[in-house]
């Protein structure tokens, strides 16, 4: 199983995949994921942006591609990925949309891995469930832990929530390994 990490995109969705395009036609090998270890700026409303991010999007418009390219279909960014055919799998960051990817889990609860685009290929991991990645001759077990910790006991959004942390507490409880 080959795996490309990413973290920090801040908004640059569309760019892991074409990274990992231009891997595949170079070197002839395939990846089979895309995961992206936080930050990946998933903002689809412009008034729910961070200052962070408000900040940086006034010099560069790729911050704000969740929105511009990911809440609706652009043909050509749909046959690209068709084409592409791979997932990104991300964990939150601290640059996220919070309450956009809250209700969305809400509506998943029943998923350990929710989509969160137009085209279902960037997928967000509830923090603290067990994932499963399969190839056909591979299986990769992780775990994906979103946010930011907090020692401070602050319960912003994007902090761990309480009951993100009862999920990791009951994982590290089964002993298994990932």
């Amino acid at each position: 199983m080959k795996i490309a990490l990413f973290s920090d995109i801040h908004g640059k969705i569309l760019l892991p995949f074409k990274l990992v395009d231009l891997y595949q036609k170079e070197t002839g090998n395939k990846i089979d994921f895309i995961l992206q270890c936080g930050d990946m700026g998933a903002y689809p409303f412009i008034e729910n942006l961070d200052k962070a991010t408000i900040k940086h999007a006034q010099y560069d418009r790729d911050e704000l591609g969740f929105h511009d390219d990911f809440t609706k279909v652009d043909q050509d960014i749909k046959a690209f990925l068709d084409e592409l055919n791979i997932n990104m799998i991300c964990v939150r960051g601290n640059h996220e949309d919070h309450d956009f990817l809250d209700a969305l889990e809400k509506e998943n609860l029943d998923k350990s891995i929710f989509p969160i685009d137009v085209y279902e290929r960037v997928f967000v991991c509830r923090s603290g469930l067990e994932q499963k990645l399969e190839t056909e001759d591979e299986v990769l077990n992780f775990v994906g832990i979103g946010r930011i910790g907090d020692r401070k006991g602050r319960s912003e959004k994007r902090f761990i929530q309480d009951y993100e942390r009862k999920e990791i507490r009951k994982l590290l409880k089964t002993k298994k390994y990932f």
